[in-house]
Formats: C-alpha cells, sequence, structure tokens
C-alpha cells in the first residue's frame, strides 16, 4: 500500500511541473526568463531611443484575450524583479512595444488586449523625444534551449529636423563671422548661441502602434513654435503657402561681427518654407531633415530691412588738362 501511495504522490508532482509550464506560472529555471531587444540598437542610421528612455512592452499568448504581460525595459536592459515574465510553456506570444514611454507627451492612452490595440494620442515636446513604434513580433520559448532576445524591430514615426545657419564665403574672406564661428566670446555676448524658432501648424496625432504599419490620423491642428538650435522632433505632416499651413523658420540672437566689433544683434526676417523645398511639401516619418541656411551680404533683419544697406560703390571720371605749360631749363 505505501508503495502504490509513493507512486501517486511522483504522479502528482510531475503533473503539477506541468500545469506550472503550460500555465504560463513563473518557471524556476532563469534561461526561460523572456528578454528584449536593447533600445540602444540602431535602427536604420539612428538609435531608436536617442535620450534613453525606457521603453513599454505588451505581450499577449496566442488565442487569450488578456495581456500576459506589461512591462517597462530601460535603457540599460534592464526589467524591475516584480516585471520580470518567463516563457509560457510552448505557447507562442506576440510582442508590441512603443518607445519611449513617459507621460509628459502622451496626451491620451487606450491599450485594449481584445484584439490588441495600443492607441495613443501623441504631442511631441520638441525637445529631442523620439517616437517609435516596434513592429509586432511573435515568438516561441525553446524547449530547454538557449532563449534569445526577443527582437523588437523599432521604426521612427516623427519627423527629425536639424535647422544651422553659416555665414557666406563671400562674407567670411571680407572678416565677418558668427555667432558660433568666433574664437573668443565678446564681452557684450552675453548669450552666445543663436536660438531658431521653428513654427509648424500641426503638433498633434493619434497612432495604434499596435499595428504592423501604424500610421497617423487625426492630426489637430495647433500651431506651436519650437525655441532652441537643437534637433526638433514633429508629427509627419504637409505644409503649404496659405496663412494656417506654413511653416516657418527664423533666427534669433544673431550676433555679427567684423574684427571683433559688433555689426548686428537681433532677429532674422521670417523665412517660409517654400514649395519645393522639401519633396511634395511633406515632412516624413522616419525621416531626418537637414535644413542649412547661409548668411549672406543681402541677408534682412526681422523689420525687413536689409542688414548692410545699399552697397557703397565707389567711381572716378577722367577729364582732360584745359591749359598746359612748358619750361625748359638748362642745367648748369
Amino acid at each position: 500500500m505505501k508503495r502504490i501511495l509513493l507512486y501517486i504522490c511522483i504522479i502528482c508532482f510531475i503533473s503539477s511541473c506541468t500545469n506550472y509550464e503550460y500555465d504560463g506560472i513563473k518557471l524556476p529555471n532563469n534561461d526561460n526568463i523572456i528578454r528584449l531587444t536593447s533600445l540602444r540598437h540602431k535602427v536604420g542610421t539612428r538609435q531608436a531611443n536617442e535620450n534613453g528612455h525606457p521603453y513599454k512592452v505588451f505581450g499577449i499568448i496566442e488565442g487569450d484575450t488578456e495581456w500576459y504581460m506589461i512591462t517597462d525595459v530601460h535603457a540599460d536592459d534592464s526589467i524591475k524583479d516584480d516585471s520580470i515574465f518567463y516563457w509560457p510553456g510552448r505557447d507562442s506570444v506576440t510582442f508590441y512595444s512603443f518607445a519611449p514611454h513617459f507621460d509628459g507627451e502622451m496626451v491620451s492612452q487606450d491599450f485594449s488586449s481584445n484584439p490588441p490595440s495600443l492607441v495613443i494620442t501623441y504631442k511631441p515636446a520638441g525637445d529631442g523625444n523620439d517616437f517609435t513604434i516596434a513592429t509586432p513580433t511573435k515568438q516561441a520559448r525553446i524547449p530547454g534551449g538557449d532563449n534569445p532576445r526577443v527582437p523588437l524591430v523599432f521604426k521612427h514615426m516623427l519627423s527629425a529636423i536639424t535647422i544651422t545657419i553659416k555665414i557666406s564665403d563671400e562674407l567670411a574672406t571680407a572678416g565677418y563671422s558668427l555667432n558660433k564661428n568666433l574664437d573668443e566670446v565678446p564681452e557684450d555676448s552675453s548669450a552666445y548661441g543663436y536660438t531658431v524658432i521653428f513654427k509648424v501648424p500641426y503638433n498633434q496625432g493619434t497612432i495604434n502602434a499596435a499595428l504592423a504599419d501604424p500610421v497617423w490620423y487625426d492630426v489637430e491642428q495647433e500651431e506651436v513654435s519650437f525655441d532652441n538650435n537643437i534637433t526638433f522632433y514633429i508629427i509627419p505632416q504637409t505644409y503649404n503657402q496659405t496663412a494656417t499651413d506654413t511653416c516657418t523658420i527664423q533666427f534669433d540672437n544673431i550676433w555679427l561681427f567684423r574684427n571683433g566689433v559688433t555689426v548686428f544683434n537681433n532677429l532674422l526676417m521670417k523665412y517660409n518654407l517654400q514649395d519645393g523645398d522639401l519633396t511634395d511639401n511633406t515632412f516624413k516619418p522616419g525621416y531626418k531633415y537637414n535644413i542649412n541656411f547661409t548668411f549672406t551680404k543681402d541677408s534682412h533683419e526681422a523689420g525687413g530691412d536689409p542688414i548692410f544697406g545699399e552697397e557703397i560703390i565707389f567711381g572716378s571720371t577722367e577729364e582732360a588738362w584745359d591749359n598746359q605749360s612748358t619750361v625748359n631749363i638748362n642745367t648748369n
């Protein structure tokens, strides 16, 4: 009788371990931990998360209607102990993710597991925060094997714009220099670097991060001005020359010097992006645009007046002598 009971106990123990594995309850073997791709990996020619913010990961077991996992992955690949998940037996898990994840630029969020939907209304702050979405990825545990990281591949969903200004070769040759071309900061230049005022007509949109090919929709018109001289991130959009849909760029705190003497310090005239400056007049998702301006002798200040005024032109004329005199002198 004791031998029979022992057999029964062994069978129950084996059955219990099997249920733990298939029910998705945490397994004791660390090889079964779900590990995720680092956001420091490259996406195209840029990093997916240039500022190292954490990113959000959702996972659902095939056939289920509830999320199996929701966790945050930090820039160093770490996951908090209470947010670690293990592979659920032999079932496949489909992973969804977006990055970075922080509340500052998320106007609203609606996360649903049936069917998987991650609807986000997003409003870029413009100060260098990117926004990326991973392609949904399905993967299963390798029984008894070394489980690789889930290979999440992120796509840039915003447009990045870098705006710079330099002085023309003609002015540089004549001894002129701009703020960032100076070898020494003059005493009267308390604010050494110029700033860029970049205005766009649209600055908020909604997107479903659970789709394989997500696109922005319900893009709202809200003119916003980004005032700095770093890379801007904006909702992808199309501009035109109407009063409500134009994009403008203006430089402030421009210092122009010649031989160490201040010639000009003020706003430059506002520039409207023109038809043809960008292909199809559109800032596309996943594109980085480098917009370079050149300060020339024809540049104007904010009020529209030319900075150098009218060119000083010198001329000369030749006149014939009306009276001539000849003097003959003999030497001694």
